[in-house]
């Protein structure tokens, strides 16, 4: 399997897409992609970098291909992991229902296709583009932050219908720690060491 793919061919089963801006790259991510493939019987996790996060204002700090290099490199290790730049050959930002919508048609009738992501997310979840079509292509899987409980899921009911609720909540993991992109930033910026937070 290659670690760094342009698209979804010979992957099948149980796929999911993780996207986020990856910036950095730490441990948090690998361990919540684990703790998904390992809970929900995945065949493989699918990393998509995003270009910019449409919702954020700030651009990412590493470069496109800086982020890519990062990713192929700590993901090497676990066959079932692997990197896709879709959306950062976009050059512009996406949404992610579009990318479900491509993985989706070039999976096979067997596979089952998923997104991965942070309870965080779901705080934002009303501003996202069709969220209903992107949780009915690509079941969600919510791995727990802190601060972030299931009292989100409640929160949805206007956004999303009931059955995607309630596969939410089939769905959700347990935090698997307290790392995040935007504190070692911070840590980054106030010249801080972030050894042992970050992967290389």
């Amino acid at each position: 399997t290659p670690v760094l793919r342009e698209n979804l061919d010979g992957l099948e089963g149980r796929i999911a897409l993780f996207g986020g801006s990856f910036d950095p790259l730490h441990l948090g991510h690998l361990l919540a992609a684990e703790a998904a493939r390992a809970a929900l019987e995945l065949d493989a996790v699918v990393f998509v970098p995003a270009w910019r996060n449409r919702l954020k204002e700030h651009a990412p700090l590493g470069s496109d291909g800086e982020r890519l290099a990062l990713i192929a490199r700590n993901l090497e290790p676990n066959p079932a992991f692997s990197v896709c730049p879709i959306e950062l050959r976009l050059g512009r930002p996406s949404v992610s229902v579009d990318t479900a919508r491509w993985a989706a048609a070039q999976l096979g009738p067997g596979s089952e296709l998923f997104m991965l992501l942070g309870s965080d997310c779901l705080s934002s979840l009303d501003r996202w583009v069709a969220p209903a079509e992107l949780f009915t292509l690509a079941a969600p899987i919510v791995v727990e932050r802190p601060g972030w409980g299931p009292e989100q899921i409640e929160r949805l009911s206007g956004t999303l219908p009931d059955n995607l609720l309630e596969v939410m909540r089939r769905h959700w993991l347990p935090p698997v720690g307290t790392i995040s992109s935007t504190e070692i930033r911070e840590r980054l910026r106030a010249g801080h060491d972030v050894g042992g937070l970050v992967v290389t």
